[in-house]
């Protein structure tokens, strides 16, 4: 997918019902604040889990998803 048209991953998760637009105006209020990315703003208000992110930002970026907890290290 070409960069200039990859959804923002705010409106991805609108997109998908998995935050309301409300909770994306605090979270990107909260992003101004701390300067962090706005996936981990996210995950840190309680709004999304981590994997739900890392699977969004996959599908953003048009690759697989494989969690690695499965594998022994």
């Amino acid at each position: 997918m070409d960069i200039k048209k990859r959804i923002r991953i705010g409106n991805l998760l609108i997109e998908n019902k998995l935050i309301s637009e409300q909770q994306l105006e605090v979270a990107l209020a909260e992003q101004k604040k701390t300067r962090r990315k706005l996936g981990k703003t996210l995950v840190d208000l309680g709004y999304i889990e981590e994997t739900m992110l890392l699977k969004l930002i996959s599908e953003q970026l048009g690759i697989e998803y494989i969690s690695l907890k499965q594998y022994p290290i």
